[in-house]
């Protein structure tokens, strides 16, 4: 016996409807037959069953009677002109048990997604009704079930999901966080919150998403935990069409990211120390085949170490490499980053990064093999060896910064994947985000 599938198939409460049901659809082959032909959105007409079906009339009726009786099928009927005569016809829509028994039946290829998602959700909310009703009804802990379902996604996760983004443009590699923003009138006084909200991810996520809406086939490589934070990053992930590798740890939870911010425009970051925990750390964790296969390669947040090998890697193959360290967890100065400049067509910062790292216009011009590219409050520098390009922009709300950077390096990577040149694909971001100005508002 091959693989076991956990089937579901709702039935009626009562045992001999229980038997009705089962014996109306599996005691007969034709049976099988006929709901294979019935559709499951509009109505099928008793003619064209009788037209395509390889058995008699009365034999085909009979059934189509039965699986009526047993409530997997509704039947009406209604007039249709032929040939100048108006007529009765009868027509059949299955039932949703019935809608559920065709799904079975039907090869997986040929199931319509959209059609799969609307049965299954029906399905889901009935049988979470039946547990929340066994669990109030004996006492049971619902919270277990919870426990159960997020544990066993995280555990399929495990395994790389990337096979049907063969061949991808960008692959990402990055860390995730849990954002926690807080909002309060003045944080020097604060004892009330205001706003309260989480982000799950961070910009790795925010980053891949606006990348795949773009329409570019995304990769997304990271260390990934058994906690709601990282199966709400899963889930989005999957929701956006952005593959990924997950990459097994042992912490309990994604980091943490505080964020907090006043009515002044006043902001205060904390993180949790062992953030950096949750960086790819070695070559074993690694992949190096989607490499091979991809376009370009993004890094953000990761060990240097790490960066260093995937850059060299890439280099080897041809691929464009981007670099954008976040620098939020990791402490380095410019000396640090060299090895992976060396290898890198564009580096992407901005005015704290800019900061931090200590470099001026002189040095970013003559950092990296490629460009370097400075987001700043109201303009985008790009720097060659002999030239600096600034493209102005009109400068998005507060809130917004970080969200307009991740948006506007989207729209560069997507642009160096169309073919542009570097300036090229930044004036397009820009340009293209300014007459979108609600996507950063």
């Amino acid at each position: 016996m091959g693989k076991l599938w956990s089937y579901i198939l709702p039935l009626p409460i009562e045992s001999m409807d229980q038997l009705k049901v089962l014996l109306s659809v599996f005691s007969s082959e034709i049976s099988i037959e006929i709901l294979k032909n019935i559709k499951l959105e509009g109505k099928t007409y008793q003619k064209e069953l009788l037209k395509k079906l390889p058995y008699s009339s009365k034999t085909i009726i009979l059934k189509l009677k039965q699986l009526v009786s047993s409530g997997v099928l509704e039947e009406g009927v209604e007039q249709k002109k032929t040939k100048g005569k108006t007529v009765w016809v009868k027509w059949y829509t299955p039932t949703f048990m019935g809608k559920w028994i065709i799904t079975l039946l039907t090869p997986f290829d040929q199931i319509d997604p959209k059609e799969m998602d609307k049965i299954s959700k029906e399905l889901f909310k009935i049988y979470s009704a039946s547990l929340a009703e066994l669990c109030l009804l004996l006492g049971l802990s619902l919270e277990e079930y919870l426990e159960i379902l997020s544990s066993k996604f995280l555990e399929k996760a495990q395994v790389p999901l990337y096979k049907k983004y063969e061949n991808p443009d960008v692959v990402v590699f990055d860390l995730l966080n849990l954002g926690i923003k807080i909002h309060v009138k003045d944080l020097k006084s604060a004892d009330k919150i205001k706003e309260l909200s989480f982000k799950y991810g961070g910009s790795a996520v925010d980053f891949s998403t606006y990348l795949s809406r773009l329409g570019a086939k995304v990769i997304f490589v990271g260390k990934f935990c058994k906690d709601e934070a990282s199966r709400k990053v899963l889930d989005a992930l999957i929701r956006e069409h952005v593959g990924f590798v997950s990459v097994s740890t042992e912490g309990k939870r994604l980091p943490c990211v505080v964020l907090f911010s006043d009515d002044r425009g006043n902001k205060k970051m904390l993180r949790e120390e062992e953030g950096i925990n949750f960086s790819l750390q070695s070559p074993a964790e690694i992949d190096w085949s989607i490499i091979d296969k991809c376009k370009i390669v993004y890094i953000g947040e990761v060990y240097k170490e790490v960066a260093e090998m995937v850059s060299s890697y890439a280099k080897t193959r041809n691929k464009i490499i981007v670099y954008r360290p976040y620098l939020l967890y990791l402490e380095y100065d410019i000396r640090d980053l060299r090895e992976v400049l060396h290898n890198v067509d564009v580096f992407i910062i901005d005015e704290r990064i800019s900061q931090k790292l200590e470099v001026n216009d002189n040095t970013l011009k003559n950092l990296c093999a490629g460009n370097c590219v400075k987001i700043e409050a109201n303009a985008v520098k790009v720097y060659s060896k002999n030239s600096i390009a600034k493209i102005p922009f009109r400068k998005p709300r507060r809130n917004y910064i970080k969200k307009f950077a991740d948006l506007l390096t989207a729209y560069l990577v997507k642009g160096l994947l169309d073919g542009k040149k570097v300036v090229e694909a930044v004036k397009y971001g820009v340009k293209t985000l300014e007459r979108n100005s609600k996507k950063i508002r």
